[in-house]
């Protein structure tokens, strides 16, 4: 629905690429694509790129072919392939390259040259097509080796890998030129990196997830680089976002031909995740590849403890693109004993037992030498208050009235005089099952605060 709302021939061409690849999608990930949402898809972005390719340029003519080529079994769509890799086939210069202009430097010519080679290729249907895809990678071929040595940056090396126009000695000099130009962010995610002066086909900087996803492309087919492409596919589908996609149209397409390779192949089964503190591991689980959409959790005490520096990892054996992950890492200390504070004490039980979805009577009581108090409760997730409880506190006169929010309620109590015990009763329900945690309750009474420990709670099924 976000893709129909974007301008532009390249927006529209992504739009149209993603109704015919979303079946083979979301099939790979474990999901089933709506036929009718499909359908929708198809014709409105099927008129939009009709009406872009009235006129073909080099720039429509390759984004055009890409995605009208994903809908063979449709006649306009399969003419209007055609007709946009024909008109590339014979824009090819006679040096083999692509486009070209004034102003235009090499590496430009470059990528453009790969682009269209690329959108060339990508038409097989038959032995016609596959004979004009092979004449022009042919002439690309030779333009590249004859410019290789003035291919300095990753990003365009991997455009040219991915377009499939080189092979043996000069593919794998361009393959170290990627291999080089992946770096590593702060927090260890793996991308491409994309130097100041690089830009694409159009003329505009590449984005960085756009430039992951050609190192994706250009890397997939090699064994040993599972592991990169394993992180850098990570890094690509934590770029996506429900608004913009990858970024542009161009960025959109390539990002999905991307995410098509990683996922082409279903899950391995038994993948083992494994989380390490300083290289030594402490938690192991297996992924199961028949419930894709749950999370798998791991749970377990730090061998180590967790002040100081630490270096975390976690690997997945054999490397699986796309896994994403969170991290949490509790800590406790122990609960200092406190004095009476101005004569203020609050009592708490020091645990709670309980079943699921069962009422759970909670009773707490106070001291102040008098006046109004101001006791706050803590609850862990996945505890609630029962409302009612607390408002028959208000309507006894125990409190004047009561205030909730996540993971706390708040009593006001009625003026008390010296001495008087302050008790409260009232009821809350655990959704959750297990051993959960709250934060310190506390009470105050004009501006003087004392702190309880928090109350362990155990949740039975």
């Amino acid at each position: 629905s976000v893709s129909t709302a974007r301008s532009g021939v390249a927006d529209d061409a992504y739009a149209l690429a993603l109704a015919g690849r979303a079946t083979t999608l979301l099939g790979a990930l474990g999901d089933t694509a709506d036929p009718d949402a499909i359908r929708t898809l198809s014709l409105i972005a099927g008129q939009k790129v009709v009406r872009g390719a009235r006129t073909l340029q080099l720039d429509t003519a390759i984004v055009i072919a890409e995605a009208a080529l994903a809908h063979p079994q449709n006649p306009v769509m399969a003419r209007l392939a055609e007709r946009a890799v024909d008109y590339l086939a014979k824009a090819q210069r006679p040096d083999g390259s692509f486009g070209g202009a004034d102003g235009w430097l090499l590496q430009r010519l470059l990528v453009a040259t790969a682009d269209g080679t690329r959108a060339v290729a990508a038409d097989t249907l038959d032995a016609a097509a596959k004979q004009r895809a092979e004449r022009v990678q042919t002439r690309a071929s030779g333009m590249i080796e004859r410019n290789l040595a003035q291919i300095s940056d990753g990003y365009t090396a991997a455009t040219i890998l991915a377009s499939g126009a080189t092979s043996g000695p000069v593919a794998a000099k361009l393959r170290q030129k990627v291999l080089d130009g992946v770096k590593a962010s702060g927090d260890g995610a793996k991308y491409l990196d994309v130097p100041a002066d690089v830009v694409r086909a159009d003329g505009e900087v590449p984005s960085q997830a756009e430039a992951t996803a050609f190192a994706i492309l250009a890397l997939q087919s090699n064994p040993t680089d599972k592991g990169v492409v394993a992180d850098l596919g990570a890094t690509l589908l934590g770029a996506y976002s429900p608004i913009r996609g990858w970024g542009d149209g161009r960025a959109n397409l390539v990002a999905m031909r991307a995410v098509l390779q990683l996922f082409k192949d279903p899950v391995p089964p038994g993948v083992t995740i494994a989380l390490s503190i300083d290289d030594h591991e402490f938690a192991t689980s297996t992924l199961d590849r028949q419930a894709l959409r749950e999370s798998l959790a791991l749970e377990a005490a730090v061998p180590t403890g967790v002040a100081g520096t630490h270096h975390w990892k976690i690997t997945a054996t054999p490397a699986v693109p796309g896994l994403a992950y969170a991290l949490v890492v509790q800590s406790w200390v122990p609960w200092p004993k406190e004095a009476m504070n101005q004569g203020l004490e609050l009592a708490l039980p020091p645990t709670m037992t309980g079943t699921v979805g069962k009422p759970i009577e909670v009773t707490l009581t106070a001291t102040a030498p008098e006046g109004v108090l101001h006791i706050t409760e803590a609850l862990p997730a996945g505890v609630q208050i029962d409302t009612p409880s607390v408002q028959k506190l208000v309507t006894d006169g125990a409190i004047t009235r009561f205030e909730t929010s996540d993971g706390k309620l708040e009593l006001f109590s009625a003026p008390l005089t010296p001495g008087q015990v302050f008790t409260a009763k009232f009821s809350v329900v655990a959704t959750l099952a297990g051993t959960l945690h709250a934060d310190a309750s506390q009470i105050e009474r004009n501006g003087v605060m004392f702190h309880v420990p928090p109350t362990t709670w155990t949740i039975r099924r």
